[in-house]
């Protein structure tokens, strides 16, 4: 820039009223979710994508189980596939698994349901429609 365009700039920036200026507003651009969605662990983003999908892959029901009152095991198969898919080399535990949904992700959520099926206990995860 030439020293008059300098000049001009220093002029204007000088008096440019920043007083409600906010550098933590930052704009919600679909770039920033995506960049939000990119940088969550495996665990929520696999949770991510099964909230939007609202469906889980089972061996056991002919492919899909729809979203509602799951068994545990059923979630966690689709979780541990989904890792192998992705190429990760660590799949986590179960019970990391169970410990990522609460009722403050999920209002109206239960967790830890439990159902007697062919006289056995089984544990679920009940998720509101």
């Amino acid at each position: 820039m030439e020293t008059v365009d300098m000049r001009q700039c220093c002029f204007d920036l000088q008096r440019r009223n920043i007083s409600r200026f906010n550098v933590r507003n930052v704009p919600q651009t679909k770039g920033l979710g995506e960049q939000k969605l990119r940088s969550l662990d495996p665990i929520d983003q696999w949770w991510f994508e099964k909230l939007v999908e609202g469906q889980f892959v089972s061996k056991d029901s002919f492919g899909v189980a729809p979203w509602g009152t799951i068994q545990k095991n059923i979630v966690y198969e689709d979780f541990a596939d989904s890792m192998r898919q992705g190429r990760r080399t660590h799949i986590p535990h179960s019970s990391e698994l169970g410990q990522t949904p609460t009722q403050a992700d999920a209002p109206g959520a239960n967790i830890d349901v439990r159902q007697t099926i062919n006289g056995s206990q089984v544990h679920h995860y009940a998720f509101p429609p």
